[in-house]
Parts: structure tokens; sequence; C-alpha cells
């Protein structure tokens, strides 16, 4: 243990720092408060501006891999030509076809302000079991809500629906967002609560 002065350093006073006098001896009480404000304002700043934990009911950014690496999913993106606030979002009550494209209560809605439109992937990959008359409710950029309702005449073998067949199926009804293959590298970010995503 080392031979300190007294802990001057109060958080209640809001101090910014420690002026040196001209003829006044440097004592190590001063340079221990002015490394005592130092690191409190690192800390406080870090709090307000990173955070000092994840409240419960947010998964803090958490990242996850896609199921196959991201190939052989289906990847959705606004068609927004102007590229500001996009988002895209998936009726879960309503699509019954979601939970067997990868989409439910965890990836079921993406956004993002910049210069690329929304994109959300599915987080399962082909082959896809989808049944005659399921249905893929959308809204893309705050606009009304778009249905797609599979058919077996759309697939080969809807029990075992591929890829591109599910996505020209999309492409086929849809008008405000765009459905492609997902190649791989592709992950998801969740953040945010439970109810806003």
């Amino acid at each position: 243990m080392g031979n300190f002065t007294r802990n001057t350093f109060n958080k209640l006073k809001h101090y910014v720092g420690v002026r040196l006098q001209q003829g006044v001896p440097i004592l190590d009480a001063d340079w221990n408060e002015q490394e005592d404000i130092r690191k409190h304002e690192l800390q406080t700043f870090l709090k307000w501006f990173v955070g000092n934990g994840v409240p419960q009911g947010n998964d803090g950014f958490r990242i996850t891999q896609i199921a196959g690496g991201g190939v052989g999913t289906i990847v959705l993106t606004s068609n927004k030509k102007i590229i500001d606030l996009s988002s895209i979002v998936i009726d879960l009550e309503a699509s019954t076809a979601a939970e067997a494209l990868g989409f439910g209560p965890d990836n079921y809605s993406a956004s993002r302000l910049g210069s690329s439109p929304a994109r959300l992937v599915g987080n399962l990959s082909e082959p896809f079991t989808l049944e005659e008359g399921m249905k893929l409710v959308m809204s893309t950029d705050g606009q009304d809500k778009e249905e797609v309702t599979f058919q077996a005449s759309d697939f080969k073998d809807i029990r075992a629906a591929v890829s591109a067949e599910v996505v020209t199926a999309i492409n086929n009804t849809v008008e405000n967002f765009t459905a492609s293959v997902g190649q791989g590298n592709d992950f998801i970010i969740t953040g945010g609560t439970e109810d806003q995503p």
C-alpha cells in the first residue's frame, strides 16, 4: 500500500479540472484528483452514450448466425428509390408462411437509415415446407400491406420448395420490395425491445 494524501475527489461538486498556482507546491492529492475527474468523465460519457448494460427484454445488438450460412435463404429488400429511412415488416399474425420461410418473432422486421434500403433475411435455408394457400403479408416503408399466396402450381414440389421458386412467386406478386436468394455471409443483428425490435 502506498503513502497517499487524503482523497479529495467528490463527483457531486462537478469539478472539471485542477488548476495549478504559482508558488504553491504540487501535491500528489492534486494529481490524484485530476485523474479521478478524468476517470469519472470517461465513465459518465460511456454510460450515457454507450450504456452500462442491456435492459431486460432487449437483445442489445445480438449477432446470430443464419441457417446454412445464409446460402439458399430468402432475402427481402425494400424497393424505395430515394434512400432515407426504409423498413420491412412482416405481419406475423396474418402470415402463415412466415415461419416456414425463416421469419419469426425474433426476425420479422428490419429498418435502415442511410444510403441503402432495408433488407430482411430469413433464418432458414431451402428446402421450405410450404402448403397450398399459405400467405406472406408484408408492409414496406409504411405503405399498404402486400400479400403473397403460395400456390402448388408455382412449385415443382410445394412441400420441398427451393429458394428460387419462392423468390419467383414473391416477385410475381409484390411491388414495394424484391425477394432474392441468399448467397451466404449473412447474419442477423437483433436489438431494441420486445415491442420494438
